[in-house]
Order: C-alpha cells, then structure tokens, then sequence
C-alpha cells in the first residue's frame, strides 16, 4: 500500500514537470546572425527561405552550443558539396534542434530542406508533422504525416498520429481506415483501438465505438480521455447510467504510442528536461541507480528545480536509502514549500516509520494545497483512523470517492469506519451507493452493515 501511494505519486510528478522559463520563445526568433550559404538550387525547396542562425541568447551555454555544433556540421556539408542524401540529413538535425528550442521559422524550412533533399528519409516529414501538430496546423499535419507513411508504410506512430488530424479534419473515413491497418498490425495498440472509436462514433455507430473504447481502457486504463468519447456513446445508445459513470472518470490521460523518433527527440537537449527524461526511462526500467545519476545532472544545471528534487528522492528512497531520501524531500520543501508530491512522499515513509501523528500533519498539508490529491486524502483518512480520529477520516474518504468514484478501497474503508463507530444506518446506506457504483465488485458486494 505505501509503496503503492510513492510510486502513484511519482507518475504524477513526472507528468507536470515542466519547461524551464528559460526556454520560452524569443519575440524574434530571426535575429540576424550569419547566414549558413545555400545549398545548390536544384536541390533544396525553392519556395523556402534559406535557414539563418537564431538568437541564441536566451539558451543555456550547453544547448546553445549544441545548437551551434549543428549550424556548424550544416555550413561543412554545404561547403564541401556532399551528396543531396547527406545534405538532407545535416538539414534534418538543424531542425530539429531548432524544433526543440522553439525557433519556428527556421526549424520548418530545415524540415522542407530535409525532405527535398533526402526524400527516402521518412524521418524529415515525420518530424515535420510533429512540429506543426504542436502549432495547431492540422491540415499540414496531415500531409506532411502522408507523405512519412508512404515512405514507411507499417509505421505504427505515423498511422495513429496520421489517423488522429484525420479526425480533427473530420475526415472520418481515412481514420477509420488508417487506424485499422494500425490494428492488423498491432491488435493491443489502445491508441489505435481508441481511434477508430471515435471514428465510427463520427459515423453514428455508437454501438461499434463502445467495443473499440471499452477494450481500449482495458489494455490502458490510465487513458482517462477516452472516458468521455465511451460517455457519448452509451448516451447515444441511451444507455444513461453508464454514460454518467463514464463521464465522471473523464480525465487527461491520452492513449500512448512507442514512438523512438520522439523519444530521441525529447532526450536531445543538454537540458534539466532532457536529464529529467532519461532519468524517468531509467526508472521506468527499473535502474534507480542510473536514473539518480541523471536526476543529479539535472540539478546541475537548475539546482533548485523541484521536479528534479522530488524524482531524485523517489529513486534514493527505491534504492532504500530513506535516510537520504528524506533529506531531499526535505530540500524540496525548501525550494518550494508547497509541493504537493514530497509533502505526500514525506507523510508516506513516516507512516511507514510508525510516525502517525507527524505522517497526519504531512498528508493534511497536501490536501490543503492540492484539495483534489486523491492519493494524499487517502493516505490523511488511513492515517486519521490508526491515531483514533475515525469521526475525521469519513470526510476524507467521502470526498475520495466524490472525486474517483472508482477508488474501491475508499467507498470500503469508510463503510468499515462507519461500522466501528456504531453508526449503521449510515453504513447501509453507504453500502448501497457502493454496491450501485461497483455492482461487479465482490469485496464490496460482499460487506454486510
């Protein structure tokens, strides 16, 4: 259970760590500077303007040399007159770097350039639909995606990025063909499985779009988006009650997709995000040591970045070296007093210290500052109940359960709470609105007030 309630919180502090403030856009990311020469005119697009070195004053020295580094690999393949395929390739890796610090102008014409130059290398127009999903321009999305397909037909991520701007663009038919052929390859794929839901739910067959979505959130049940999608089509199949369920599960967790051109791409900077990444894939495979390493680099280079603070101490405290894992918890509340994560990671090892009272005051700073943490109002109602306070862990649970109505444990702990307090009349009415939310739960059909 407590090891439960850390490695739940680390997943959550993974996915809100974010970009460093000194990487936002610059106002002008085509500040003069020299010009890298352009290629021979019979190779690059003509319709793009030759690709110029950005401002680069807003970088980190370490990224803004990287950046550097490849400006200057470009302006030697342009001077020694490599063959278009290399070319095509030095082109490719400006703009990709120039894609991750967030230069637009010249990141796109480095793709084009790329894609003219080298046009077997599925990886320019692959890239280059990334690049303007992330501006919103989903019609250019789509074709640049199209033409990576051609040249790599059974690609998985192409297809379901591919058949996602086809539903944005309404165009439900491609989807639902494109999706498919991503199921002949792959039948488990959830993304996949959660496309072409929704789109034979565009085409009005909410019956087929139940099939898709529910076995979609079976392979991924932390796709909580598809939530909403299943909600429509049981409405439409006038199935109300499951509708209503579904919609209070809506979340924001999306369908995932291997895809290793990505990855390479968001482990590409010498950045605290890039060591961060590498540290959450080395956690995820299970090498703590490792991904420590890579959450100290990153604190070299933001020393006081709380995300790192916190995925660093969650690693040490994997290693079993509490000790050290308390101390930078600790740290983190310094940096930032109100963090959620290492006040609830804290309340988690002195509860596991047998330190109630003290694991009380750590889980109720939590909820004070993040009322919703679900996982630190249950960790407060658990603690509560083991110091005496039963009467005050029922508001926890109950507000649990408002919130993730599919929190099991809740909806039987406070059952079991209410019970011990001789109150049961309220138990049996709770059981009741368990037994109506989680009819397919034995342990709960089972519990007699």
């Amino acid at each position: 259970m407590r090891n439960r309630h850390l490695v739940g919180l680390t997943a959550l502090s993974w996915m809100t760590l974010v970009l460093a403030s000194g990487c936002r856009p610059s106002k002008d990311d085509r500040v003069p500077r020299p010009e890298v020469q352009a290629a021979p005119a019979n190779t690059v697009d003509q319709t793009v303007q030759p690709v110029s070195m950005p401002d680069l004053s807003r970088l980190s020295e370490p990224v803004a040399k990287q950046v550097r580094e490849r400006f200057a690999t470009l302006d030697q393949a342009i001077t020694r007159k490599v063959p278009p395929e290399e070319l095509g390739r030095a082109y490719g890796d400006v703009g990709v770097i120039l894609m991750a610090t967030e230069y637009p102008v010249p990141a796109e014409a480095s793709f084009r350039h790329a894609q003219a130059l080298s046009r077997t290398d599925p990886r320019w127009p692959y890239y280059l639909g990334q690049f303007y999903l992330g501006r919103g321009e989903r019609a250019k999305a789509s074709e640049a995606f199209e033409r990576a397909l051609k040249l790599r037909p059974n690609d998985l991520p192409t297809l379901v990025r591919l058949g996602e701007t086809y539903l944005d663009g309404s165009r439900t038919e491609d989807a639902e063909r494109v999706f498919t052929q991503a199921l002949a390859l792959q039948p488990r794929l959830a993304a996949a499985l959660a496309g072409l839901g929704r789109a034979v739910l565009a085409r009005g067959n909410a019956t087929r779009a139940v099939e898709y979505l529910e076995r979609a959130l079976t392979i991924e049940p932390e796709a909580t988006s598809l939530h909403y999608p299943l909600a429509m089509a049981y409405r439409s199949l006038g199935e109300l009650t499951k509708a209503d369920a579904h919609l209070k599960q809506r979340g924001r967790g999306e369908p995932t997709v291997v895809d290793p051109l990505m990855q390479e791409y968001s482990g590409l900077l010498e950045s605290a995000l890039a060591y961060q990444n590498r540290g959450v894939e080395a956690m995820q495979s299970g090498d703590f040591a490792g991904a420590a390493v890579h959450f100290r680099r990153g604190l070299e280079i933001e020393p006081k970045n709380a995300a790192l603070g916190h995925s660093l101490a969650t690693a040490l405290y994997q290693l079993g070296q509490t000790d050290a894992a308390v101390r930078q918890f600790e740290e983190v509340l310094r940096w930032s007093p109100k963090h959620t994560r290492a006040l609830f990671s804290l309340g988690v090892i002195l509860e596991s210290q047998g330190r109630d009272e003290e694991a009380v005051a750590r889980f109720g700073a939590a909820v004070k500052y993040e009322p919703d943490y679900v996982e630190a109002r249950m960790g407060l109602a658990h603690c509560l109940q083991l110091v005496g306070r039963l009467d005050a862990s029922l508001p926890h649970y109950r507000h649990v359960v408002k919130v993730d109505p599919r929190r099991v444990d809740a909806w039987i702990d406070a059952a079991n709470v209410l019970m011990a307090l001789g109150r049961y009349q309220e138990a049996r009415d709770w059981l009741v609105a368990a037994r109506t939310t989680h009819a397919d739960q034995p342990e709960i059909v089972s519990l007699q007030a």
